[in-house]
């Protein structure tokens, strides 16, 4: 039986700048989660997989149908993706930001669904954002925005749900709210997850397998324990690390050392 998403002999990016060698598959209701240094091409991976970027060579295949050869509106049926950074310039309520998800499925000229209009009410209503709906988007706090772009693209329907960076620029009972939030979409809707994240430590938490990119490469590929240790971290990083246990959850967690004496460090 294929996998669910398979990615073969990928190479992708920007002139010279680009990533290559890329080989793995992932199953649905898989939890991925991509991790590397800044620039190191996590971005450019999630929209290339998503079919926002063409790859130079290789294939991104989705049940074994490339996702570069389906239009737009079959791929928006398919994959869902929340970007890092996204700007909605327009005075537009969330109710109305929500149901541009519904896009992929509303006829040209035409108008929402019964259909339509149960999704994007079922789609506020598990990212708890019903109390929002009149709310103008700009008004919202970062949390409340990303709740809202997360219940846009739940309103797709997507198979495959890939976000950029959920929690930059949120405090931490945000990035937990978020975070926990697609945990329970990947348990009880099957969604596969791949995000791409900073912070290793949340990674490591929240997902089943990790990606270590590095120089262009997959560096590390396998679960949180496989990829979380002192030899895979310090050679992307060139960080001195400890990795400790989780006390609750017993996953790995990097422990950062300065590079001052412990006295001037203070």
């Amino acid at each position: 039986m294929p996998s669910f998403l398979t990615v073969r002999d990928l190479a992708c990016g920007y002139q010279s700048r680009v990533l290559a060698d890329l080989n793995f598959e992932i199953e649905q209701g898989d939890h991925i989660g991509i991790i590397g240094p800044n620039a190191s091409g996590k971005t450019t991976l999630l929209k290339t997989l998503c079919g926002l970027l063409k790859p130079q060579t290789g294939q991104v295949c989705l049940e074994e149908m490339s996702i570069h050869k389906l239009n737009s509106a079959a791929r928006a049926r398919r994959v869902a993706m929340v970007s890092q950074e996204v700007r909605i310039d327009f005075a537009f309520k969330a109710h109305e930001v929500v149901m541009m998800g519904r896009h992929p499925y509303v006829p040209r000229m035409g108008s929402p669904s019964p259909h339509d209009r149960e999704q994007v009410q079922w789609a506020m209503e598990v990212t708890g954002i019903l109390h929002l709906a009149d709310r103008l988007v700009n008004t919202l706090s970062g949390g409340e925005r990303q709740r809202v772009l997360i219940a846009r693209a739940l309103a797709q329907e997507p198979d495959l749900l890939l976000l950029d960076e959920p929690t930059s620029s949120l405090d931490i009972n945000h990035q937990i709210e978020i975070l926990d939030l697609i945990k329970e979409l990947n348990r009880q809707k099957g969604i596969a997850i791949i995000m791409a994240i900073h912070d290793l430590n949340l990674a490591a938490l929240y997902c089943d397998r990790l990606m270590l990119i590095h120089q262009n490469r997959v560096f590390a590929w396998g679960t949180v324990e496989e990829v979380v240790n002192l030899d895979n971290i310090r050679a992307v990083y060139g960080q001195s690390i400890m990795i400790e246990r989780h006390p609750v959850y017993g996953c790995p967690q990097v422990v950062l050392l300065s590079r001052l004496s412990p006295e001037s460090g203070r």
